[in-house]
């Protein structure tokens, strides 16, 4: 594994990298402005304004699209949705985009761009979490409203972004993930995973229509699965998924959980008394042999066999890690970024770290590097 550092224009704040095959990578930076990079090819990057969230959406038909969702500036509870190819030859292409809005009316805004009003009881204040998983796309807006589109590319190469269903919460929303069911085709609507104080809620599909249908209605039943009552305090923080059916997630003490619905357990790590709050999940499709990342002290990064942390999770035994690198600067934010590729961000520094090789780490424990 060797070390490599590459400037960037501001500090990096964290990583959009779910659902992107390794092909294109988000970095938002602490002035909360994005840019948008090309890994395999040559291209321009693409910047966006302030406070957009984004999210990389794969389509049945092929291609990839990424899709930005902001405030807008047309209303006080309007949200504006955006959409660009990430394949296309020429760069970075917008793309004409039609929304189902809340009411199922098609929204399309000046050709390349939508915007969705959401009900004035949700306040201004909007805290926006996006979720992917293949073409199923999820906005939580924190003050406890959950969106469930299925994203398609239709004929005139338009995106659009066709309601399932809309959940709304009792409790403030912190961050959602999107799973699969293993016992249901991956064709049908997943779960919806939401983190909440003192545990997750889980949104199942109770009446299973034709999600193909332009009347699709599906009606969603919830499950609160808590942490143990000695953490009951605690808060989720961040989601990330394994597997298509499984995920980690952080709580506000910085101890990591693993989730295999309806199961929730502690991750036991050699410092379980919480300080993993920074971590990465590397999601390998249809295997369990990807790695988890953690951020010790700010400056000591764990690497851990994913099958591993799963079967010693199971037997409520201590995972050991495979490998240690140690960071000359603070690590603010982690991310897999390709299948080989560990990148670093630091709230101090105008750069990142990558670490590369992660697959090259070998078959003993425990490994140890210094950069």
């Amino acid at each position: 594994m060797w070390f490599q550092t590459l400037k960037t224009r501001h500090s990096v704040r964290s990583f959009s990298t779910e659902n992107s095959q390794g092909l294109v990578l988000g970095l938002e930076y602490t002035d909360r402005k994005t840019e948008i990079h090309a890994l395999k090819k040559e291209t321009p990057p693409l910047l966006l304004e302030e406070g957009v969230s984004t999210v990389f959406a794969t389509h049945e038909n092929g291609g990839m699209s990424l899709l930005g969702i902001s405030h807008s500036g047309k209303g006080k509870s309007c949200i504006e949705i955006r959409a660009w190819d990430v394949m296309s030859s020429l760069g970075f292409t917008a793309k004409e985009i039609l929304v189902q809005d809340l009411q199922r009316n098609t929204i399309n805004d000046g050709k390349f761009k939508a915007i969705i009003s959401l009900p004035e009881s949700l306040g201004t204040h909007l805290f926006l979490k996006m979720a992917v998983l293949n073409n199923f796309v999820s906005l939580a807006v924190s003050s406890g409203l959950i969106i469930l589109w299925r994203c398609r590319k239709v004929e005139n190469q338009a995106i659009s972004l066709e309601l399932v269903s809309m959940m709304t919460s009792a409790t403030n929303i912190h961050d959602v993930a999107l799973v699969f069911d293993e016992n249901s085709t991956e064709k049908g609507p997943p779960l919806l995973v939401v983190g909440e104080s003192g545990g997750i809620r889980l949104y199942s599909v109770t009446q299973h229509t034709d999600v193909t249908s332009e009347d699709s209605d599906m009606k969603f039943s919830s499950t609160h699965i808590p942490f143990p009552s000695s953490d009951v305090g605690n808060t989720v923080q961040e989601i990330q998924s394994v597997l298509p059916y499984s995920c980690v997630l952080s709580d506000s003490s910085g101890r990591l959980w693993y989730l295999h619905p309806l199961n929730l357990q502690e991750i036991l790590l050699p410092s379980s008394q919480g300080g993993h709050g920074v971590f990465a999940v590397q999601m390998k499709e249809g295997q369990a042999e990807g790695w988890l990342a953690t951020v010790d002290q700010g400056q000591t990064v764990n690497l851990y066999k994913m099958s591993d942390v799963i079967k010693k999770t199971d037997a409520g035994v201590i995972t050991q890690p495979w490998h240690v690198v140690l960071s000359q600067h603070c690590i603010s934010t982690i991310s897999f970024i390709e299948d080989n590729v560990l990148a670093g961000g630091s709230n101090s520094l105008k750069s990142m770290s990558l670490w590369v090789g992660v697959d090259r780490i070998g078959s003993t424990k425990l490994e140890s590097g210094y950069t």
